[in-house]
């Protein structure tokens, strides 16, 4: 067995927590479940170049899907880039998670993925769905990003 007075690596870095980006998204997926009262879900979409693309559902509206965000997934989880798949543009790279999270937050908050989900309710709404589960479902809990 090695001695530490061979140790060549000096002092490890602190070890502190790290959520990858797959972990927001997820977390960002339930949390429109609850805004929306289960009318808008998301899910994770992997694709064979690494990326993985978060896609809101309306099961409502015949399982219509779109792309909102796309992530490159390195492992290490960070640097990674990050695309806002609805209005297009370059990737905007993220060298941590915090400012993943920043990234992430502008482009749900985006006036295009704003106005998709202000459409789809208001679809779901003149059906009649939205009501119902309106009055079914709680208030939704205020969650944040971290």
């Amino acid at each position: 067995m090695p001695h530490l007075n061979n140790n060549l690596w000096g002092t490890l870095p602190e070890v502190k927590e790290i959520r990858r980006p797959v972990a927001h998204l997820k977390q960002q997926a339930s949390v429109l479940q609850i805004l929306t009262h289960g009318q808008i879900t998301a899910e994770l979409a992997p694709s064979p170049d690494g990326n993985v693309h978060f896609r809101i559902v309306v099961p409502w509206l015949g399982n219509y899907r779109a792309t909102l965000v796309s992530v490159s997934t390195p492992i290490p989880a960070y640097p990674c880039n990050v695309s806002n798949s609805l209005e297009g543009g370059p990737a905007t790279r993220a060298a941590n998670e915090d400012e993943f999270v920043a990234i992430l937050a502008r482009i749900l908050q985006s006036k295009g993925v704003q106005n998709l989900i202000a459409n789809i309710l208001g679809q779901l709404k003149a059906e009649g769905k939205l009501e119902r589960q309106e009055q079914q479902a709680p208030p939704p809990a205020r969650l944040t990003t971290r």
